[in-house]
């Protein structure tokens, strides 16, 4: 559960930054 967790986190972040770097 941890390892899922991290990972969906990690997937998370890396949209997050994706959608922001798209936004500048």
């Amino acid at each position: 559960v941890t390892g899922w967790l991290g990972g969906y986190n990690f997937q998370w972040a890396w949209a997050s930054g994706f959608v922001i770097a798209q936004g500048i």
